[in-house]
This record gives C-alpha cells, structure tokens and sequence, in this order.
C-alpha cells in the first residue's frame, strides 16, 4: 500500500528533459505538468480549462487572442508568474540556435505571427507576434484562425520560464532540484537527469493547493514489467503498465484497467539515407508482410488495435461528425497482410538493387513490450521472406530518439502521440523541412497540398481542405513512406486506494491534480 500519501507511478521510458521548451517525450510531458501550469490546462474530461489564465478575449477574426493572469501565481521562488515570463519562453523555441525541436507547433501548428520568419532568422525576436502589454496581460497574434489554438496552450512547450531564474542557472536549468521553479501543483525534489526516479512534493504556494490532496509523486522508471507487477503486488508501486502474459494474469482482477493513449506505432523507414529503404518496392513488400492483428492480440494483448493508416481512428472528425479514419480498422489499399502483394513486391525489389540477400537493421527501444514487437516483425519478415535478414538493434529510449534523428537506421521502430484534433497533427510529420521526417522523404504533391491546408487556400474551406487532407495521406501510404502497425492502449493495475487519475488521448497523458489516496 502507498505510504505518507504519495503516489507511486511506474515508468516504461526515461526522461529526455524537464525543460519545458526542450522535451519531446510523453513521460516527461507527464511530470512538466506536474509542477508546471500554463495558460490552460486538461479538465478530468479532458476539456480544456483555464489554468493561470484568469480571463481571455478573442478578437473577432480571431487572429488576437488576450490573456489575463491569475493574480495569486506564484514561482516557487516567490516571484510572481508574469507576461514575460511567456514572452521569454515562447522565443525560445523560436530561436533557431536553441536547439529546441517544437518550432513547428509554433509556426506550422499554432501559426503564430512571424513565427516562421524568427526562426529563419529574418526577423528579429521582438517582431515575434507575442507581447506582454503589462505584468499581467499577454497578447498573442496569429497570421490565420487557428480554432484549436487553446487547445494548445496545455502542451509543455508553451508553459512560462522565469527569464533570470533561466539566466543563473545557464546550462544546468532543469538538470536537479535547484535548477527547476514550479508554478504548479508539486515541486520537484529529487531528480538526476539519469537517475531511474524522481519524486515530487506537495506546492504549498499553488494557486489551486485546496485541490491536491497527494503529498508527492514518485515515478519510479522500470523496463521489466516482471519487476514492477512485483513492486505493485509488494505495495511498492500504485500504477503500472502491463503487457504480454501479464494481461492474461490480471485481468479479471478489479485493479486491471485499460484506456486509449492516442499514441500509434509505425516503422519508420529511412528512405533517403538507406539505399534498401529508398526502393519503394521493399517497402511495399515489407508492409505487406506484417500481421497486425498477431501483434495486438498476441504480442501487446493489451487492446492496442491494428492500425492502417497514417491517420489513426477518432482524432479528427469533420462538421458532420463524421471520423478522417473509420474506427473499423480494416487493411487498406496499401497497407495490410497479403502474401501475394508482400511476394510481389519483393521479387520487384530484388531485381532493382540487384540484390538477391537483402539484410536489414531494425531499431528499437530497451523496453521489453517493443522488443517483444521487433521478435515478432523480424520473425514474419524473415519467414515470407527466406533471403532477407533482419538485425535488432536495442538502445535506450533517448539514444534511439537521436540515431533517428541523426539518420542511422534503416528502419526504426517509433511512435508518435498527435497533440490536437486535426489530421494534420501526424501529416504534418512528412512535410519537406520536417525533423520527423528523418527518413527525408520528398513528395512535391504531397508538401503542396499541406500547405494550402495549412497556411494557404484551403484554411476557409472546411470541405475542400479535409478532401486535401485525405488524398495527402493517400500519397503517404502509396508511397509507403511509414508502415502503420498498432494504436496503443495502455493495460494498467491501479491500486484500490487510488481515485480521482484521469487519462487523456491527446496532451498530457495522465494528469495527477485530482488524485485522492483512500
């Protein structure tokens, strides 16, 4: 059982930073939120609600929307939570030497005024289209409506950054306790940016502090789901994620949950920097090979679903209502089990590299649950096609992030979790001058219609820009350029004694602020 009225979390995946304007990863998301607010934050219900927003007006065309401060937040340094503090984070991320990899939810996504035009350099920071008209009032500009703007304003990368606490503590800010200011519900204590957990304390200078009822949090991170349904069933955990025979184990058990993540798995395939993956054909030949059925139902087995497409189901819905992608999952044109097709292609492949042995390097996380994944891949690959070898590759979470980045892969086994209800939040990934393209693909079709979807003609046309949309993701699978495999749920083991957590398919996953300890 949970002692002194701390939560106890289990983490499948290290932390790649605490800064807000730096991370990339959900888990660290997860445990910024925890101790920082923004503008907005996620109701249980997973609405967006006011955080340090007091009060908020929206010109008209909405292109200006105006912010006023709550007069009652604080930094845990006793400084007040100001305009500035905003303005300062905000360029950040903008700033081209920061090294920030968010510019695109600012320029693309958010379309903040200039935004674009800062990061490039051509522009100065101050024609950046924030403002802080005063200690308390914050304006932003947009170059185009943006109807999920607030929606947003929940993500780490526009939370606030005390400017002189950032400038004292120069390359350290956000590597340990006393680097990091809370504005939020809990106050880091105990963190090394290697260390397998951090733990978190009550703020009893939060705004909202009659809400929590946690004294803290303890994420404890660990890779063996056979250790931490041992600490769960020991007391030592409260949460843990399951996979595997372990859903077969629990699963009538009244602390067995299950819930969406909105994360999806794909193969990323590194088309320019692979002479293998460039051939269309063998791509083609791969994705045809995979059954994702037998992934989902024998591998994850904690009701993640097949996943055929770029898009997956229930992120974006039209005026109608109607969903971008049908939640019947079904094989699609391009993307599915066949053996003929997988056949195929692969005799086309072999004969235009000239190669009848190919060899592949799959890249993968530490993690078992996406170990397990890659055992089974390399197996079906290797049995449809008997002159074709796959290598797995294992490395931590954050050194396979970088070697994606970087390039070295063939093909990599990743996964995205879209921030906002459009289906540009995962197309959007494909677009030339994307860092998530790391496979550098290049489709003039494909980045035009992106683009008058996103900044150009179509914006005002709600119909003839989600018919783009859809012949977009259709050049995305023709051309094989990811191979979808599975949406995430997650299986967990909840401890009795715990209400009041609440889940959420887009931003932060799980939020802590309600959590009560019975």
């Amino acid at each position: 059982m949970a002692r002194d009225n701390t939560l106890r979390v289990m983490s499948t995946e290290g932390l790649d930073s605490l800064d807000p304007q730096m991370s990339v990863f959900t888990g660290a998301f997860e445990v910024i939120a925890d101790f920082t607010d923004g503008l907005k934050q996620l109701s249980p219900d997973g609405t967006t609600v006011n955080a340090l927003c007091a009060d908020e007006r929206v010109s008209a065309d909405g292109l200006t929307y105006t912010y006023t401060l709550r007069s009652d937040a604080f930094w845990s340094n006793g400084d007040p939570v100001t305009a500035e503090d905003f303005v300062f984070a905000w360029r950040r991320v903008v700033d081209p030497n920061s090294g920030s990899r968010s510019p695109y939810l600012f320029t693309d996504i958010a379309h903040i005024k200039n935004a674009a035009k800062v990061l490039a350099g051509d522009l100065p920071p101050s024609s950046f289209g924030i403002t802080a008209i005063d200690s308390k009032t914050l304006q932003v500009q947009l170059s185009q409506p943006v109807p999920y703007f607030d929606d947003l304003l929940t993500l780490p990368s526009f939370y606030p950054v005390n400017e002189a606490f950032f400038q004292r503590c120069g390359n350290l800010f956000a590597t340990s306790p006393d680097t990091l200011l809370s504005n939020g519900a809990f106050l880091v204590s105990d963190y090394t940016p290697l260390a397998s957990h951090i733990s978190l304390v009550k703020n009893p200078t939060y705004y909202d502090a009659q809400r929590i009822a946690l004294s803290g949090l303890e994420y404890q991170t660990i890779l063996d789901p056979g250790q931490a349904l041992m600490n769960f069933e020991n007391g030592d955990l409260d949460v843990i994620t399951l996979s595997g025979d372990q859903i077969e184990m629990v699963q009538d058990d009244s602390e067995y949950h299950t819930y969406k993540s909105g994360t999806f798995w794909y193969l990323s395939l590194n088309i320019s920097g692979s002479k293998e993956m460039g051939n269309l054909d063998l791509r083609r030949a791969l994705s045809f090979a995979i059954d994702r059925k037998s992934l989902t139902q024998d591998v994850t087995a904690d009701g993640s679903t097949p996943l055929y497409s770029a898009v997956p189901p229930s992120l974006s819905f039209d005026r109608n209502g109607v969903d971008f992608t049908s939640e019947d999952a079904t094989p699609t044109l391009w993307c599915g089990l066949n053996e003929a097709k997988a056949q195929y292609y692969f005799a086309k492949a072999q004969e235009a590299l000239g190669e009848e042995k190919i060899a592949l390097t799959l890249l993968v996380d530490s993690a078992q649950v996406q170990q397990n994944v890659a055992v089974v891949i390399k197996s079906e690959l290797e049995t449809a096609f008997p002159s074709l070898v796959v290598s797995i590759k294992v490395e931590p979470k954050k050194q396979r992030v970088q070697d994606m980045f970087d390039g070295n892969y063939d093909v990599v086994l990743t996964r995205w979790t879209p921030t906002y209800p459009d289906p540009t939040a995962t197309l959007n990934l494909f677009v030339d001058g994307s860092i998530y393209n790391t496979g550098k693909w290049h489709n003039d079709t494909f980045n035009t219609l992106m683009q008058r979807c996103i900044s150009g003609s179509l914006v005002t046309q709600p119909e003839e820009r989600w018919g783009a949309l859809q012949r977009a993701e259709d050049l995305l699978m023709e051309n094989c350029v990811i191979i979808p495999l599975y949406e995430q749920s997650h299986a967990i083991l909840l401890n009795k004694r715990v209400s009041g957590l609440s889940f959420h398919s887009l931003g932060i996953a799980r939020v802590y602020k309600d959590v009560v300890l019975h």
